[in-house]
């Protein structure tokens, strides 16, 4: 498959100059095009364009919400025996979220931020 540009290349910088023109704001609307330039155009993009989702901003860790999510897994797991094979059992997570949404300034910390958290720190350990 040929990755090349349908339009020609002498005339790549005339096309990108009428779509400047032609998405400007401050286009003149009186203006009209030259008839006698032809453009071409392939219908179909060269790759699938799919659209990103809206990016999530980050969540910024205080020290309290860090203590308060480690404190409360180590609780859970030592004190009330809710350690899994592979981790921690519902209620610790709950128990640590719902730690961690107290002492937090920002409202928006979801379960997914914990365990990420979490998986980072011990990242850091080992």
């Amino acid at each position: 498959m040929s990755t090349e540009s349908p339009i020609p290349r002498r005339r790549l910088h005339e096309v990108t100059a009428l779509a400047a023109a032609a998405f400007s704001p401050a286009r003149d609307r009186s203006q009209t095009c030259d008839s006698d330039r032809e453009i071409s155009w392939s219908a179909s993009p060269s790759r699938s364009v799919t659209p990103s989702s809206p990016k999530v901003p980050n969540v910024r860790w205080t020290p309290e919400m860090k203590q308060a999510l480690l404190a409360t897994l180590v609780q859970k797991a030592v004190e009330d025996g809710l350690r899994a094979d592979s981790g921690y059992k519902k209620d610790a997570w709950d128990a640590a979220f719902e730690a961690v949404w107290r002492v937090s300034t920002d409202k928006s910390i979801t379960m997914k931020y914990c365990k990420t958290k979490h998986d980072t720190c011990f990242e850091e350990l080992h």
